[in-house]
């Protein structure tokens, strides 16, 4: 669809969830990020008006959106950083500090956005962006969900158990599939890794089977997550987890994408030195050598002559 006032500088990506462009307000000049999602967007406009108006932390900002006959597009502020699925992909697993921060910073931004009556829906490691600072943002709220095959909205990735027997989405699912998130970066994608056993709880408790056994909030479960963090980390806990991820996100080649990061490129090894560098530096070594040698004979010789001067040697 053609975006009234704005001219596409770049395509990002494309996919099942739409297509994502890099444009150019035609008034100001900013740039800003506009998703491009399915027809079924109008019905989800009010969500959409919400999330224009939020302006929540933790949440990507949505400066507004437009829709058309063919679908929408939600327009992004855009945002400095590397998806979570980008980080893992790259090191596996997260600090036990790390993965607390990502899940605390989540937490609090869906407290913001259940309490004005708005819905993830679609929560895993690529709506996560992790900034160079190491704090996070949410974004890919579930308006971009692609339909399925019979026009209903697609499964999400991490459906609570509720979910896959036909139960709508609801802020208990949304904290499920955020705490399944967090033991993924606990224990890696395939569970190799063990769950660290004092963080047991706290994923049992988000990820309880029956609604009513998991927190009654986002941001209840943020209190709690903060005690045990604390008992289990010291109180510089929470320090530590922003290090290790602003660590992680510095530490990898820069992205095109102001939104999202590519797979950072294969390390290739060193060069070999050239020849001529490779003969001096061996002559350097011998040279070393000759002198340590000539060392060890002089203090030898020396002490040989001390000896004899005693009469021990004679």
């Amino acid at each position: 669809m053609t975006l009234a006032g704005y001219e596409e500088i770049t395509e990002l990506c494309a996919g099942a969830r739409g297509r994502v462009v890099l444009a150019r307000h035609l008034a100001s000049g900013e740039q800003a990020v506009v998703r491009h999602v399915a027809a079924r967007f109008d019905e989800l406009r009010g969500e959409a008006e919400v999330l224009a108006g939020l302006g929540a932390p933790g949440v990507v900002g949505v400066r507004g959106f437009q829709s058309a006959p063919d679908g929408g597009a939600l327009i992004l502020d855009p945002v400095e950083g590397v998806d979570l699925h980008t980080l893992l992909g790259r090191y596996r697993v997260l600090a036990p500090e790390a993965a607390l921060r990502v899940l605390k910073d989540s937490l609090l931004a869906l407290g913001a956005v259940h309490g004005a009556g708005v819905l993830h829906r679609d929560y895993r490691p690529v709506a996560v962006v992790v900034q160079p600072d190491g704090t996070t943002r949410l974004t890919d709220f579930g308006v971009t969900r692609p339909d399925g095959p019979d026009g209903a909205p697609a499964a999400p990735d991490y459906p609570a158990p509720e979910q896959r027997t036909g139960s709508p989405a609801d802020p208990f699912t949304d904290v499920y599939a955020a705490t399944a998130v967090f033991a993924e970066c606990l224990t890696g994608d395939g569970g190799d890794r063990p769950l660290p056993e004092e963080l047991r709880p706290l994923v049992r408790r988000g990820m309880a089977a029956r609604p009513e056994d998991r927190p009654g909030s986002a941001l209840e479960f943020a209190a709690e997550l903060e005690e045990t963090a604390v008992a289990a980390y010291g109180p510089d806990w929470e320090r530590l987890g922003t290090v290790a991820l602003a660590g992680a996100v510095t530490g990898m080649p820069p992205a095109p994408d102001p939104v999202r990061a590519a797979s950072p490129p294969a390390v290739s090894a060193p060069p070999p030195p050239a020849p001529e560098a490779a003969r001096r530096g061996r002559l350097s070594r011998l040279g070393g050598l000759r002198t340590l040698v000539a060392v060890l004979v002089g203090v030898l010789v020396g002490l040989a002559a001390a000896l004899l001067g005693t009469g021990v040697l004679t």
